[in-house]
């Protein structure tokens, strides 16, 4: 098959980058050393504070409810924000799920303050439904705190407004409540386009990296499927079921993380500490229109920075190894300087100094947290986070298929021109690759795009097997690949291999197109020969 550079209608600037002036290159490295020296700063008072809190739990341990819900009836709760076609589109659904199971459940519609007919539409087209207003804006976690205090039954399930429901959804997750150690069920996430890469499963997990906790959806497999339930790292806060008096023991979603996002990661990371359990429950599908409410309100800028500045409060709050968080503080000025080559310095200076307003509370609910705590963190992980061992192939071509089984992160979907099918990557991709026996080799098939536009005067590409780097190369001008690299393998055992590249660029912020992704380079086959 022939090779070609993908043909993507790159426009040329007129001029090269401008390299930053003298002051500009000050301010920056000032600010560099800055993040590093606060970030290790910052670690002083978390140990003392984990000191004082093994102290205290020394002489008073904090006991927390362990009983059995009533699975029968449940309180479906359903947050909404100026988001009356989302409640005409959705809510329907909802209540029809609540007639197919036949039992006695209540629909409440907790109103965050809405500015549209949200209200009245409710009262003229679903009266069955129970409606708590609240005042104004209160945003995702105080919303759902409210709409769990007003429930009347003991398992509550979390739905957020632009979540339709399979109609058998709710037996399943009600099923999943087997014990009184279960603080939450999850429901299995499609979205609308059944063909689209599922960024979101609701089969949840995390790995420490880079510093921070990389939190991942991983692929529902057919084992899952026979399985009623199956152990992951959080339940989405806008589809699950929770024990009620679980959460309201935790205190409910944390507003730390004020506005939006990680409150229910936090929330079943807390419940894990503690000795709980969360599942995913995938028998339980929902369809999500993703961010919905979200991204009609707020920019996609300011989504991304407040995940961002929420990552760091995460660890701050709930790491507790000491080596983990030594490396999330020497990880700072590092996320810094890779910001510098992407074009992204103010984006994460910004989440940075966010985050460290924040830092007082962030302390003083890890100490109250610390004080409850049993398991550690690698035991959190051990339990919800693991690599399946998939049966997968020793090589991928994009032209025979999509392979998704066999991708980690950093994939977008898989696109064609006359000469080549590839998958463009983000900054960083990997993939799981099973030798047969006797290759020796790792070849890449593949492009660098656009090297001359932007801020990519040359791009750095590093090739990594099982974490240990083989292969390493700078490129300054675009050009198509084919790399074949050495490698030492364990026939019939998964390998995983990761491409890293240097810095990404988005063709609308440079004009080339409208595509909004953030594109490394392009793949087209990935093998062991």
């Amino acid at each position: 098959m022939a090779f070609s550079t993908p043909d993507v209608p790159f426009t040329r600037p007129d001029d090269k980058p401008i390299a930053p002036s003298l002051h500009v290159r000050a301010l920056r490295a000032v600010l560099f050393w800055t993040v590093g020296l606060l970030g290790l700063l910052a670690l002083l008072p978390l140990w003392l504070g984990d000191a004082m809190a093994w102290l205290a739990r020394c002489f008073h341990r904090v006991r927390y409810p362990a009983t059995l819900p009533n699975q029968e009836q449940a309180s479906i709760v359903v947050l909404n924000y100026d988001g009356r076609h989302l409640l005409q589109e959705c809510l329907p659904s909802v209540l029809a799920a609540v007639r197919h199971d036949g039992r006695n459940h209540e629909v409440i519609v907790v109103d965050n303050g809405s500015r549209d007919d949200s209200l009245e539409f409710l009262r003229e087209h679903f009266p069955e439904v129970r409606i708590v207003s609240l005042d104004r804006n209160y945003h995702f976690a105080h919303g759902n705190n409210f709409g769990v205090s007003s429930a009347r039954n003991d398992v509550v399930i979390l739905l957020n407004n632009d979540m339709f429901v399979d109609r058998g959804f709710l037996r399943p997750l009600l099923d999943g409540f087997t014990d009184e150690r279960v603080f939450a069920v999850a429901s299995q996430i499609f979205f609308q386009d059944r063909e689209r890469r599922r960024e979101e499963t609701g089969k949840t997990g995390g790995e420490w990296k880079r510093g921070t906790l990389e939190l991942f959806h991983g692929e529902v497999t057919a084992g899952d499927l026979q399985r009623k339930t199956v152990p992951v790292l959080w339940a989405g806060g806008g589809s699950c079921a929770v024990d009620k008096h679980k959460f309201q023991a935790l205190g409910g979603f944390d507003r730390l993380y004020y506005p939006f996002y990680l409150e229910d990661t936090d929330l079943s990371w807390e419940a894990w500490r503690r000795g709980w359990t969360v599942w995913l429950a995938p028998a339980s599908v929902v369809i999500h229109k993703h961010r919905g409410t979200s991204a009609a309100k707020h920019s996609r800028e300011f989504v991304q920075n407040t995940i961002r500045r929420n990552q760091i409060l995460f660890v701050w709050k709930n790491v507790e190894k000491i080596s983990w968080l030594f490396f999330h503080a020497w990880g700072l000025p590092g996320r810094l300087h890779d910001a510098i080559r992407e074009g992204r310095f103010k984006f994460e200076m910004r989440a940075f100094f966010r985050a460290l307003r924040k830092y007082p509370e962030a302390w003083s609910k890890r100490f109250r947290s610390r004080r409850a705590a049993g398991w550690s963190a690698q035991e959190v992980l051990d339990r919800t986070s693991y690599v399946r061992r998939w049966v997968g192939t020793h090589s991928i071509d994009f032209s025979q298929g999509g392979f998704e089984e066999q991708l980690g992160e950093g994939w977008f979907p898989v696109e064609a021109n006359p000469d080549n099918v590839y998958r463009w990557t983000g900054r960083e991709c990997s993939v799981l690759l099973y030798p047969r026996g006797e290759e020796e080799f790792l070849q890449l098939r593949g492009a660098i795009p656009g090297i001359e536009l932007s801020r990519r005067p040359e791009v750095g590409v590093e090739i990594f097997q099982d974490g240990a780097l083989i292969y390493s190369q700078w490129y300054d001008r675009p050009q198509s690949l084919f790399l074949k690299v050495r490698v030492i393998l364990v026939a019939f055992q998964p390998h995983r291999f990761t491409v890293r590249l240097s810095s990404t660029f988005c063709p609308i912020e440079i004009g080339a197109s409208s595509d909004i992704r953030k594109l490394g380079m392009t793949i087209s086959e990935l093998s062991l020969g």
